[in-house]
């Protein structure tokens, strides 16, 4: 999400062409970052 941002700023479609139209490494990897952080944070929740 926080890619998404900086890219509406700069008025960038992809931030790179590494996998073609779909977009470069961080248009892949934004979602899965933000899932890593809030997964921790439930499991952490959970545990204690």
């Amino acid at each position: 999400l926080f890619e998404s941002m900086i890219k509406r700023d700069l008025d960038t479609k992809d931030t790179g062409n590494l996998f073609g139209p779909h977009g470069g490494l961080l248009d892949r990897l934004d979602a899965v970052f933000f899932t890593i952080v809030v997964g921790y944070y439930v499991s952490v929740a959970l545990v204690y």
